[in-house]
């Protein structure tokens, strides 16, 4: 495997060594970055204290008292638990490293000598050390140190084993170190003949011993995550490195330290549990078919959509009988998570039940049609098959579970937020916009007349302007699937037609139309063409033109010239027909909307043009809706004229409203859940229905009840594992995505950052394999980006040469650099997107790109296999996240430096 190859390369790259008795033509201190323990306040190098200064003068307050300023390290360990069933355990220590020492060669005989010859540099001659010691006891307390320079055999002078224990319960803890006993050295060449390169330490289980898992951290863990991840254990822990262990058939057999951890996080299958074939059993039922559902018979329908509950319960029935095996302070979480689940299995076939209403049976038809289209148009390039559509059980089942809180406004459960929770990539965002396709026409299908439930229907709200932009891309496809069967109904659904509204701040879209004529006519910073291409045929021939008043006539259409095209009429002199709105066609004939009467899209992107179309869904930025208290015309989003208000709002990346944007948005979730809410039966107010779907949450319950004032359905629920929620199931089958660490210790971050970028650029391009030829590097700052960027197009490049001379390779040329980040103007971003979607040999192909938090939630890139993170992000979910943007068609490889 092509990652395999990269994470190998890496590690002889920045640990070492190619060769046991190599010889280095350079100080291995310049060879080899981490791995080593330096004699005692051995300070960084001079290559790295000039690196740290950084090349952006914004960098100057952070690298001042960065790790390069102190001591490298001198001592490494591991800390772990054995247990023996008499008297004090025992471990079998085994120690290996390198040294290096200088060697110059006679000019006369051309013998190697430890002499100085005048004029020449000299080698480096490794001398390789593996040092086996016989099993040690191990009482409480501080043992005496063992002297490696002191064994009889193989001695390792300067290098010392300290251990020390402790009890806990029946296990003993054992914290294991070596240490470079050598006094302090003048010079770099001192220090590194002193030093021990590729230090490794190993504990093995000495005779009647066994390793165990170390007590657990968090004593205030959640019970329910106590209950779900409880196979979950730690073997070890690295000091100044990190550790690893290996288990065989349950019995642990050595911990390690390593320099480079790593690890695999599994791949989950949206396929969910084997249970759920039970939905394609029967070849004339097909539930997860899009097509089928749209048009099969009302009780095959629901008796095809009854198997997926079925299918739940007799896999809970099994979880359940699970539950008297479980450890006794499991077992009441245990059975308050099958509680959960049962109650979601009840709303399910509520669902279900909901499809005895003519409405609503024949909503959930057009729904289940709509998107069938949606996704013919966005894949019509891809083969036959892959333009299907072909629901997920999770995505079926979290339909099923909103359908009836969804279509009956009195309804219970619109006092509870359903919260969709799974993995990135795995597909929640078809699961909401099924939602939003039914919601659509049921509006227009509840009531004798079809335009009352016209207007805003749906606000879909996101906490970045990259997403919001990115999820508008994909939702006008959908709305445009919506308005085709609209426009082919002969009035079934109303005469106003389906739409969608982007509704973001200034800097990405104009807030009026005067703005947006600016920028058609090449003068503005925001603009209003966010579609790069036509949401239904996928070519890039949209044509965004302004709509006039003609003064004379007061016709709105395009203008000839500067005139009128009904009357002709000039405008007076020195005026202009006043832009009215801003409209987007397609050009192209083949197009289901270019090649029909009405080739205008139902796409709004300006301000002024969404207050003033209300369309039937609004995606908008969170703190776009702090405009209701400052901008009268705002409030027609929230119904009025004889309109009803939203009667959905989907609230997507919930882990971002979060701290302070946290606090604000609940603040004004009070006046959008009152303007959306509506007078109900004795008094009572009517809410809207609150959905939400994230990768990453702690707390949810806390959080919406903070945010919303709602309870909490999560969904897929968490039962016994974690591995398997019946939705979802871990595969270990597929290759996950994998997590490599570097340690910084003793060296600059920006010196450690450049020779990682060097070597995975430079075995990438060795390897020529498009998923990792793209680096994608990712900053916690601007400001550290900065630095970085001027770092990646100066001084990588040199380092990628070094690499390929030892390998005797052509060095990769590092040339197309660039960012993604809120430096971008709305204009650049698209390029930026579309440029990450091109791979080897296009030579648009970019070779690294750096980006901050922007790229953290929406970018879908499916290409992008490879990413070096950048010291650790504040908060878990968004490492999650931001990690999350490789590896999503092909084995990930995640670097954090």
């Amino acid at each position: 495997m092509v990652r395999d190859e990269l994470r190998r390369r890496l590690l002889l790259d920045l640990v070492g060594p190619a060769a046991a008795d190599e010889v280095l033509p350079a100080r291995p201190s310049d060879y080899y970055l981490t791995g080593v323990l330096s004699p005692p306040r051995t300070r960084a190098a001079e290559e790295d204290e000039e690196l740290a200064g950084g090349a952006n003068d914004e960098d100057a307050g952070a690298d001042a008292a960065a790790p390069s300023a102190g001591a490298r390290p001198a001592s490494a360990g591991v800390s772990f638990a054995v247990r023996c069933e008499t008297g004090d355990p025992a471990v079998v220590f085994e120690v290996r490293c390198g040294v290096y020492a200088r060697r110059w060669e006679d000019p006369a005989t051309g013998a190697a000598t430890a002499a100085e010859h005048a004029g020449q540099r000299p080698a480096w001659r490794r001398t390789d050390h593996r040092v086996v010691l016989p099993p040690t006891p191990l009482p409480r307390g501080m043992l005496p140190v063992i002297d490696l320079g002191a064994l009889p055999s193989n001695p390792v002078p300067g290098l010392h084993l300290r251990v020390q224990t402790a009890d806990a319960g029946p296990d003993r803890l054992v914290t294991a170190v070596l240490v470079n006993a050598h006094p302090p050295q003048d010079g770099r060449a001192r220090a590194d003949e002193a030093s021990f390169f590729q230090v490794e330490l190993r504990a093995r289980p000495g005779p009647g011993s066994v390793l165990v898992s170390r007590p657990a951290r968090r004593a205030d863990e959640d019970p329910s995550d106590a209950l779900v991840y409880r196979d979950a254990v730690e073997y070890a822990a690295g000091h100044t490195c990190s550790a690893e262990w290996q288990v065989e058939g349950g019995t642990v057999r050595e911990v390690a330290t390593t320099w480079l951890p790593e690890h695999v996080v599994p791949a989950v299958s949206p396929e969910g549990d084997d249970i759920l074939k039970r939905l394609t059993a029967d070849p004339a039922l097909n539930p997860r078919s899009a097509e089928w559902l749209a048009a099969a018979p009302v009780a095959d329908l629901r008796a095809a959509l009854a198997l997926l509950p079925d299918a739940y319960e007799a896999w809970l029935a099994a979880e359940e009988a699970k539950v008297p095996a479980l450890d006794p302070r499991h077992r009441a979480r245990a059975a308050e998570h099958v509680a959960a689940a049962r109650d979601v299995s009840r709303r399910m076939r509520e669902g279900i039940d909901l499809l005895a209403d003519p409405a609503a049976l024949e909503a959930f038809r057009l729904a289940n049609r709509a998107m069938a289209l949606q996704r013919r148009w966005a894949r019509r390039n891809d083969p036959p098959d892959a333009r299907r559509l072909t629901w997920r059980p999770f995505q079926l089942g979290f339909q099923l579970l909103v359908l009836a809180s969804l279509a009956r406004r009195e309804h219970p459960d619109r006092a509870v937020m359903d919260l969709l929770w799974f993995p990135t990539g795995g597909g929640k965002t078809e699961a909401y916009l099924g939602l939003v396709a039914f919601l659509l026409f049921h509006r227009r299908l509840r009531g004798p007349d079809p335009d009352a439930g016209a207007g805003v229907a749906v606000l879909m709200r996101y906490t970045l302007r990259l997403l919001t932009v990115q999820q508008f891309q994909r939702a006008a496809t959908l709305v445009a699937a919506c308005e085709h069967l609209r426009r082919g109904a002969a009035g079934r659904f109303g005469a106003v037609p389906f739409s969608v509204g982007l509704w973001v701040g200034a800097g990405a879209t104009p807030n009026r139309v005067e703005d947006a004529a600016r920028d058609l006519h090449g003068a503005g910073d925001a603009t209003p063409r966010q579609l790069a291409a036509c949401p239904v045929c996928q070519k890039p021939a949209l044509d965004w033109y302004l709509v006039h008043e003609c003064r004379a006539c007061r016709h709105e259409g395009e203008l000839a010239g500067a005139k009128c095209r009904r009357c002709g009429a000039a405008p007076p002199p020195g005026k202009t027909h006043p832009p009215r709105k801003v409209r987007v066609r397609c050009r192209e004939k083949a197009c289901e909307f270019g090649g029909s009467a009405d080739p205008h899209l139902p796409v709004w992107t300006v301000d002024e043009d969404v207050y003033r179309e209300r369309p039937s869904l609004v995606i908008g930025t969170v703190d776009k809706f702090t405009q209701v208290a400052r901008n009268r015309d705002a409030r027609v989003l929230f119904g009025g004229d004889g309109r009803d208000p939203p009667d959905l709002v989907v609230q997507d990346e919930l882990h971002l409203i979060s701290g302070p944007l946290g606090t604000v948005a609940a603040l004004y979730e009070i006046a959008v859940d009152e303007l959306c809410s509506r007078p109900g039966p004795g008094g009572t107010r009517l809410r809207p229905k609150v959905v939400g779907s994230t990768a990453t949450i702690r707390a949810a319950t806390e959080q919406i009840r903070a945010l919303f004032d709602r309870g909490t359905c999560l969904f897929p629920p968490p039962v016994l594992d974690a591995a398997n929620s019946c939705f979802a199931r871990r595969d270990d089958t597929a290759p996950g995505r994998q997590y490599v660490g570097v340690t910084t210790a003793g060296r600059s971050p920006k010196f450690a950052l450049q020779a990682v970028y060097a070597s995975l650029l430079q075995a990438a391009g060795a390897a020529g394999h498009d998923p990792y030829w793209t680096l994608v590097g990712y900053f916690n700052s601007l400001r550290e980006l900065g630095g970085a960027l001027v770092m990646t197009r100066d001084d990588v490049p040199a380092s990628v040469a070094d690499y390929s001379a030892r390998r005797g390779e052509p060095a990769r040329p590092v040339r197309a650099v660039d960012e993604l980040t809120s430096r971008k103007t709305s204009r650049e971003i698209p390029e930026v997107l579309d440029r990450l979607g091109r791979g080897r040999p296009d030579p648009a192909a970019y070779d690294v790109v750096l980006a901050t938090n922007m790229l953290s939630v929406g970018v879908d890139v499916p290409r992008l296999g490879l990413m070096v993170v950048n010291g650790q992000p504040k908060q878990v979910a968004e490492y999650i996240q931001s990690t999350s943007r490789v590896g999503r068609e092909h084995p990930g490889l995640v670097v954090c430096v």
